[in-house]
């Protein structure tokens, strides 16, 4: 802030002495900070990626999920957030879901598919996934029933904590992409929660 003292005039250090200009400077710092420190859009900032209570998913005629590679081959249901802002996952533990207050699939944006790793009665529907590899193919569709053919980029694991990193993770503008979320690390059996969340990065193909 040198360029701000050196040319504040003594008129002007008298009147903020006495507090004839403090509530202009104040606004103007204000102003300031929302330039340079914009706030996140609600849409966004308000995915927190943890696990919430299982929600019963909808399921929608035509909406499919289909991993190949890992011989999945499921209807898609959709899913939205908690009271918390948390996002929900199908409470059946053999079923996938879609986020539906965000983008569609095989639209510009990030569209989120998120399920289970397993249950108290054995593996869940994205049990497998940590398997997939860069160019394994994921094919689905939303509502429309037009399917969207997406290819692996890259898989990775985070926290379940507020350093996840939901602006890498997810993003209502730009190319197409899809999430594939599921649990992964050590399973905490006083919370029923594992340690991280695992996701696969993919890119839209066709």
């Amino acid at each position: 802030f040198y360029w701000y003292r050196s040319g504040v005039t003594s008129t002007m250090r008298k009147a903020l002495k006495e507090g004839l200009l403090r509530p202009l400077f104040l606004l103007a710092c204000l102003l300031l900070a929302g330039f340079i420190f914009p706030h996140k859009p609600a849409t966004e900032a308000n995915i927190v990626i943890k696990p919430a209570a299982p929600a019963v998913e909808t399921k929608i005629q035509g909406s499919l999920l289909r991993i190949d590679a890992i011989g999945l081959n499921i209807p898609l249901g959709q899913t939205a957030l908690d009271a918390a802002g948390h996002l929900q996952v199908p409470a059946n533990p053999n079923r996938a879901a879609w986020y539906k207050l965000g983008p569609k699939i095989g639209q510009a944006g990030t569209a989120l598919i998120t399920g289970h790793l397993d249950s108290p009665t054995g593996p869940g529907v994205f049990y497998n996934l940590n398997k997939l590899k860069p160019g394994d193919e994921i094919t689905a569709a939303g509502p429309d029933g037009v399917l969207a053919t997406y290819k692996v980029e890259r898989l990775a694991a985070y926290p379940q904590d507020d350093t996840f990193p939901w602006s890498l993770v997810y993003s209502t503008r730009g190319t197409a992409a899809l999430r594939v979320i599921t649990c992964d690390g050590t399973d905490n059996p006083s919370t029923g929660r594992y340690s991280r969340n695992f996701v696969v990065y993919a890119s839209l193909a066709n």
